[in-house]
């Protein structure tokens, strides 16, 4: 029989964490074809969903973005969720959080998104980022990604590089050489078209100045030759004055000729001069220009020199921590195993965990470590479901109740086990209930979690015992590794016992049930 399972007790807290994590507004999720369910399926709600068409705007929350299975259309033609619809009470009516227009509840109208419509529609799998191309509609997706999906990864136990699971052999049988999803390549590749771009912007730069530097260069020949001009005109007067010196014998007539012609000549050179000086104050103004366009060249070379060393020295930096990172797997792996064959002859002698031992204040995170390291050979925990009356009054009157002892570490796993009380007729059965929480020693277990548990309620005279075993499905959201504080609380309605045989046969004493609980590999069937 195909075990069942169901979903209880999500705090405020994991479901505050469930829609942060997945809230994307519906204009972008409508282009992208991604979103988020809510209200349609256990296996597929609050988990991005890649559809293969468009789903229609107005079946989106224009609040948190979700796809929920029942939307309510605003008088403003806004969309909302019933989450989102109940926080807008305004006085005697409600407001639109989005454009703050008042309405009446009578004026809004709910919408149902059939289950079979959604069902029937095409999406990819969740796997489709690590090359599953697989289609199908989105009823299979489940029971494909569970059970036929090739594209799931996990950490290479050696390197940590992440291989595919039907790649993980070959991964390791070469040497931690073969298949690995490597994200270091994707950011090397990425750095060289951003040193690309940076070259590509620095030649623009470079030409514009040759540019500017040539046109100054021009000017400069341009204005030399002006100069020589005036030096040439220059040197015929100095000449034409030695001449007229040179006649001293000339009498006054050709003395006044001769003080005219040193005026004019004065004159054109007072004019040169003049020039001289204010083409001498342009030469250094371009000089100055000429300077500092060498400078910010000899600077943009200097930068692309040491862009391309950079470039070389990012990728033997890449290649070194490469090797670090392999050598600090292998060290930790080492380490690892020495640890747990301590741990196994440290606790050689204890066969059981009494919930006595987990009583106290808080433990610092070096003593969790140990404790947590001293659990890895234990697999068997006993614990007293108290105050079974009160309990009993409280499933009757809301139809459930649950019990959980307080957290402990078994297996090296920290869990809380428990027991879950639903009404069923006019009897109640007792379920077995476990809930994982994130521990300090996570990363030396295997995920999910895969072991079977054997459930007995022992009689008080040990005579006697009821036993039965659950047989746990692995499913990721409540046996995968704790991705925040806790995993949601699962139990298995495959596995119970009713409470009035129990009573009736004399295993309630003083209002208490005697729980035990042991973990069987996947293998051990009883």
């Amino acid at each position: 029989m195909t075990e069942r399972w169901q979903l209880f007790e999500v705090s405020a807290e994991q479901f505050a964490g469930v829609s942060q994590s997945t809230y994307v507004p519906s204009a972008m999720a409508s282009q992208g074809k991604r979103h988020t369910l809510c209200g349609f399926a256990e296996e597929l709600d609050w988990r991005p969903l890649r559809f293969v068409e468009p789903i229609p705007a107005h079946r989106i929350c224009d609040a948190c973005g979700v796809l929920p299975r029942v939307t309510v259309f605003l008088p403003c033609r806004h969309v909302l969720c019933k989450s989102c619809y109940e926080q807008c009470v305004l006085d005697d009516g409600r407001a639109c959080p989005l454009d703050g227009g008042q309405f009446l509840p009578e004026d809004a109208e709910w919408r149902d998104f059939p289950l079979q419509n959604l069902l029937g529609r095409k999406v990819k799998c969740w796997n489709e980022e690590r090359g599953c191309n697989m289609v199908l509609v989105a009823s299979e997706l489940n029971k494909h990604f569970c059970n036929d999906c090739d594209h799931h990864a996990t950490s290479c136990p050696k390197c940590s590089k992440l291989v595919l699971r039907s790649n993980v052999v070959a991964h390791l049988q070469s040497k931690c050489g073969a298949y690995p999803v490597s994200l270091t390549s994707r950011a090397l590749e990425k750095s060289d078209i951003d040193q690309q771009a940076t070259m590509m912007a620095l030649n623009a730069s470079l030409d514009v100045r040759v540019d500017e530097m040539k046109g100054k260069l021009d000017k400069v020949i341009s204005d030399n030759i002006a100069q020589n001009d005036h030096l040439n005109n220059i040197s015929h007067c100095i000449n034409t004055l030695k001449e007229t010196l040179l006649q001293r014998s000339i009498g006054s007539s050709t003395l006044d000729n001769l003080a005219s012609q040193s005026t004019v000549t004065l004159s054109s050179v007072k004019t040169v001069d003049e020039r001289l000086t204010d083409h001498s104050v342009e030469a250094r103004m371009l000089a100055g220009a000429i300077t500092d366009s060498i400078k910010e060249l000899k600077e943009g070379v200097e930068d692309t020199k040491r862009t391309v060393s950079n470039v070389k020295m990012l990728k033997e930096i890449c290649e070194s921590v490469n090797a670090l990172k392999e050598a600090i797997g292998k060290v930790l792996d080492d380490a690892a195993r020495r640890i747990c064959r301590m741990c196994a002859g440290s606790v050689a002698g204890n066969g059981e965990v009494n919930d006595t031992e987990m009583q106290g204040g808080p433990i610092p995170l070096n003593k969790e470590k140990e404790l947590a390291l001293n659990t890895i050979n234990i697999r068997r925990y006993e614990f007293f479901a108290k105050d079974l009356k009160a309990m009993k009054d409280d499933a009757y009157s809301k139809g459930y109740h649950s019990y959980s002892s307080e957290k402990i570490y078994i297996s090296g796993y920290h869990v809380s086990p428990g027991v879950y009380l639903k009404e069923q007729g006019d009897y109640l059965l007792l379920y077995p209930c476990i809930q994982l929480h994130k521990g300090v020693v996570d990363e030396f277990l295997q995920w999910p979690f895969s072991q079977n548990i054997q459930v007995t309620v022992k009689h008080p005279s040990q005579s006697k015992q009821c036993q039965k075993v659950w047989v746990t499905s692995g499913t990721l959201t409540g046996f995968g590794r704790p991705e925040t504080t806790s995993n949601v609380c699962w139990y298995s309605v495959e596995v119970s016992f009713r409470i009035d045989d129990l009573e009736r046969e004399g295993y309630v004493s003083e209002d208490k049930l005697h729980i035990v609980w042991e973990l069987l590999p996947k293998d051990v069937a009883k």
